[in-house]
C-alpha cells in the first residue's frame, strides 16, 4: 500500500492504524492536517483502502482551497471519491498521456 502521497505542496504519510477517528466509530479513514498523515483502519480490503485514500485526498485538496462547505459534505466526498477512482482506473492511458504532456510543457517553461 502507499506509504506517502503529496497533496499540493504537502507530503502526507499514509499508515494503517487499529482505530480511526474521534467523532465517529464508523470512520474507516481520516486525514490529519496538523501532522500530515492519512490513517486507514486496519482490516480494510485493498480496493476499499484505495477508495478511502481517494476520499481523504479530496478532503486534502478542498482544505487547501479553503472550501469548507464542500469539504464538510461527507456524502458528496464519498460519491466523488468512488467516481474519481473509477475514472482513473478506467482511463489509465489518458492519465499517463496527460502527465507526460504536462511534464514536457513544464520543462520548456
Amino acid at each position: 500500500m502507499i506509504g506517502k502521497i503529496k497533496i499540493g505542496p504537502i507530503h502526507y504519510k499514509v499508515s494503517i492504524v487499529p482505530k480511526v477517528g474521534l467523532q465517529n466509530d464508523g470512520d474507516d479513514a481520516e486525514i490529519d492536517y496538523r501532522i500530515q498523515e492519512i490513517h486507514l483502519k486496519y482490516g480494510l480490503s485493498p480496493s476499499y483502502q484505495s477508495v478511502c485514500i481517494m476520499h481523504e485526498v479530496i478532503h486534502g485538496i478542498l482544505s487547501q482551497q479553503n472550501d469548507n462547505k464542500i469539504n464538510n459534505n461527507e456524502e458528496f466526498i464519498d460519491r466523488f471519491a468512488h467516481s474519481l477512482l473509477q475514472f482513473i482506473v478506467d482511463n489509465e492511458h489518458l492519465l499517463s498521456d496527460l502527465i507526460q504532456t504536462y511534464k514536457e510543457e513544464a520543462k520548456n517553461e
